[in-house]
């Protein structure tokens, strides 16, 4: 029952009036239209939901938005009820940004592996304000589970994936111990909500966790004398004690370079991987692609992280008439990222992306708008009736 891990990232634009979300796949781009989505907060956790798919594309019944939220809240409820050990890890994260939950019925992609029930996106620092968020995505399959198994998938992408992000663990540590993590801390999970510990599915999920993501983890403990079976518990470990002995693992691949190598082999691939992507991506001159290219741009996702050619590829993208794009342009312009500093013309593309729909940009432009002379205020509305003009002809 092991959750498999896609190598994907998400930008996700918050708006007053929806969300923008984009995802993102080396070499691969499938954009989601804006939507307005449903929204609800339970024990401090943003709880969202994007409406399905008209007409369905996918072979299985898609869950309705609400039912999937009732889902959801009853799987935070019962990690809060039954797991204090989670529970705790959860409120540190909400402790230093927002912690939020997203139904995606679109999300996998239909070539993905069903198994894939959710996953952890890394947090975007959004530039109206610099909030760090800490993602969960939880598919039109996973929506579907039953509460203690939701649950503990929820507890191993947020509790284990989103503690390794907030700890900068991304950077330092190999996927596959990520994974272990993670799996790990969705043991301690099944075993607080007393899951059936001899069904099927629990034998898989823990010959996979041991024999697979964590079998380097093994072996460096056999070569130290510590007895596997018994750091494991026989089959129903001592969750607290492992990961110290884990953090020592972790700690040992970092020390001796192992975890650096592998993490520079990753880098290179990923790089060339978005070389070629970008390479055919500007020929075609697509609006979604510019956008996603320079989201990765602006976090560094598969390049070198440059904000200012971000800013380059966010206006591509605006002039395009991404809404989106149009939002993010105003952020940078706003704020003197990626280039000099802009407020008469953030003041425009607030408007215009305003105008698409971006309700939060419309309050960005009123609280712009008190900072222009009257001047620059009637430059920036001429040039925002000029783009329009331009684009009705």
């Amino acid at each position: 029952m092991n959750v498999a891990k896609p190598l994907w990232v998400i930008l996700m634009l918050t708006v007053a009036g929806g969300w923008v979300s984009s995802w993102l796949m080396a070499g691969d781009v499938q954009a989601t239209p804006m939507t307005k989505p449903l929204q609800r907060q339970h024990r401090g956790v943003d709880l969202v939901a994007l409406a399905p798919p008209s007409p369905n594309p996918y072979d299985i019944e898609l869950i309705e938005p609400g039912k999937a939220l009732d889902n959801i809240e009853s799987a935070i409820k019962l990690i809060y009820s039954a797991s204090p050990f989670s529970a705790e890890r959860i409120d540190r994260l909400k402790s230093k940004g927002r912690v939020v939950i997203i139904y995606d019925p679109t999300f996998p992609k239909p070539d993905m592996a069903s198994q894939i029930i959710a996953a952890f996106f890394p947090d975007h620092f959004q530039h109206d304000g610099f909030s760090r968020e800490f993602r969960v995505v939880v598919g039109r399959f996973g929506a579907k589970w039953s509460e203690k198994e939701l649950a503990a998938v929820i507890v191993h992408e947020l509790v284990g994936h989103g503690l390794q992000h907030l700890e900068g663990k991304t950077k330092t540590d190999r996927k596959i111990d990520r994974e272990c993590n993670a799996l790990i801390h969705e043991e301690k999970a099944y075993q607080d909500f007393a899951y059936k510990r001899d069904s099927s599915e629990m034998v898989r999920f823990r010959r996979d966790m041991r024999q697979n993501w964590c079998g380097d983890f093994n072996r460096y403990m056999s070569a130290r004398n510590i007895h596997t079976d018994e750091a494991w518990g026989y089959g129903k470990p001592d969750v607290p004690k492992l990961l110290e002995i884990f953090e020592r693992y972790t700690a040992h691949l970092r020390k001796s370079g192992v975890a650096a190598r592998a993490l520079k082999a990753t880098d290179t691939a990923k790089q060339q991987q978005f070389e070629a992507y970008l390479k055919t991506a500007s020929k075609r001159n697509d609006a979604a692609e510019m956008f996603e290219i320079a989201g990765r741009f602006l976090k560094g996702i598969g390049t070198a992280q440059d904000e200012n050619t971000a800013r380059k590829w966010y206006l591509r993208a605006a002039r395009a008439n991404h809404p989106g794009a149009q939002f993010y342009l105003g952020a940078l312009l706003e704020n003197g990222i990626g280039g000099p500093e802009d407020k008469v013309n953030a003041h425009k593309w607030y408007s215009i992306a305003a105008e698409n729909g971006i309700n939060k940009a419309g309050i960005r432009k009123a609280s712009l708008t008190p900072l222009l002379s009257l001047s620059e205020l009637s430059i920036a509305r001429e040039r925002a009736q000029s783009w329009w003009s331009a684009r009705r002809q």
